[in-house]
């Protein structure tokens, strides 16, 4: 939850599961049940707040690459991808229940692509994301240029940073789902990097 503190909800008849989404939103938890199926325990577990400092990390490997000093194609880029952080994308379903919406920014679509407890969400929140910067010309060149000029040493710090245990993951899926030869090739060798290392 965004907000620390106790908190109270009374409702009657509503199932455990819309009540537990209604409390925390798209926080994500996990429940423990006690006797007669009780609830024991409610552990609350990353959330956006994880996922944005781990974006805010990722980020920071860039900028602190010498590629990010010296390449003004991938300055360029990168201001490009950024124009895209608040936009509103639609979704629906699972997706849609999951970040509490039907038109949550790129940007909370990320997060949930990265921290949600559901693996479903995560793929389709990734695929919606990449299909985002991909249907545009424009943000998918600068995703392409963004790839080919950082070295595969900063791609896997920056996957590692962002993703954390989930990096490897990360990196299968988009290597997966992406559209863009250039994406594809290096998520496919940010993957094996990653798998080599554990």
């Amino acid at each position: 939850m965004s907000d620390p503190g106790p908190v109270t909800l009374a409702l009657d008849g509503v199932p455990l599961n819309d009540a537990l989404h209604r409390l925390l939103g798209t926080q994500s938890f996990t429940v423990t049940f006690g006797t007669g199926d009780r609830v024991k325990t409610i552990a609350l577990r990353g959330g956006p707040q994880d996922a944005a400092a781990g974006i805010a990390a990722g980020a920071a490997v860039i900028a602190a690459s010498p590629e990010w000093q010296t390449d003004e194609r991938l300055q360029r880029a990168a201001a490009t991808l950024g124009t895209v952080a608040q936009r509103e994308i639609p979704v629906n379903g699972r997706l849609a229940k999951a970040v509490g919406t039907r038109t949550p920014t790129f940007e909370r679509l990320c997060q949930a692509a990265l921290v949600d407890q559901d693996p479903r969400v995560r793929a389709r929140a990734l695929r919606t994301a990449l299909a985002t910067l991909e249907g545009d010309p424009e943000l998918r060149d600068a995703l392409a240029v963004t790839v080919t000029v950082l070295p595969p040493d900063v791609l896997v710090k920056f996957t590692r940073e962002m993703a954390s245990d989930g990096s490897e993951e990360f990196a299968g899926r988009v290597a997966r789902y992406s559209r863009t030869p250039e994406v594809r090739q290096q998520a496919e060798a940010v993957q094996r990097r990653l798998g080599a290392a554990d």
